[in-house]
């Protein structure tokens, strides 16, 4: 009876943080559940970092799926339907935290993006690099998709750009045709910076430039290979990587 939206309990997989702050963890058909139940009256009282960050993290999963380089048709449909509900749960529950129906769209949702990414598609490259930024500077993995998901969205948005329109299109829900689509980095950034509790920027979880950097390096010296296996943009060296993470939010 799970009483957040991270959908951990749905897979097969179980993430820990080794005491050398690197992401690691451990996986086994017999550890995918045959029942679970959502009761919304187990979310009351939760905090927001935990109620909002969870529940961002079906958007995360989503989009991860959606511009996977191994996902087919069917697990972007199956991505995109659960992308609608998360989204339009996320704004629910911003309106009113208690909401059983935003909480309900939001469980949904998020079942169904992350049906979709452990259909051969897991890890996305979001997926990875949030995992490692969230076990080497202690950082709530929802603030890891407030901070870095637009970013890495739109690093790859000119590789990615019919994906990135289907995301634009189910994350739109105030535009009436009559102005261009926003890019899906834009989107998801507006929509971050509605929820309560997460991290929008890096310093918002004491992040700072020279941190950033060791980062990049880390990151591609020992994963750049992975990197570019999951992500339709590759990047050439660490200094793409530290351009992407440090893109101001501004520009998106």
């Amino acid at each position: 009876c799970p009483n957040s939206f991270a959908m951990a309990e749905l897979t097969h997989v179980a993430g820990l943080v080794t005491r050398e702050n690197v992401k690691s963890g451990a996986s086994h058909p017999n550890m995918m559940p045959t029942v679970v139940i959502f009761d919304t009256t187990l979310s009351q009282g939760l905090p927001d970092w935990v109620r909002f960050g969870t529940a961002l993290r079906g958007i995360e999963h989503a989009i991860g799926a959606i511009c996977h380089p191994k996902a087919t048709s069917d697990i972007r449909t199956r991505a995109l339907q659960g992308l609608v509900l998360v989204n339009k749960g996320l704004k629910g529950m911003v309106e009113n935290q208690d909401s059983e129906a935003a909480q309900v769209n939001c469980y949904l949702g998020g079942w169904m993006a992350i049906r979709a990414l452990n259909t051969g598609c897991y890890p996305s490259i979001a997926h990875l690099i949030q995992n490692h930024y969230s076990a080497r500077f202690n950082v709530h993995q929802g603030s890891c998709s407030g901070i870095l998901s637009a970013r890495i969205l739109e690093y790859h948005r000119q590789k990615s750009l019919l994906y990135q329109i289907t995301i634009a299109r189910a994350l739109d829900t105030g535009n009436d045709g009559d102005q261009p689509l926003p890019h899906a980095a834009t989107f998801v950034s507006d929509l971050v910076a509605t929820l309560p509790g997460v991290a929008k920027d890096h310093a918002d979880a004491n992040v700072d430039e020279e941190m950033l950097r060791e980062f990049a390096e880390y990151m591609y010296n020992q994963h750049g290979e992975k990197l570019n296996r999951l992500s339709p943009k590759p990047f050439c060296s660490a200094e793409d990587f530290l351009e992407m993470l440090t893109r101001p939010i501004a520009t998106l």
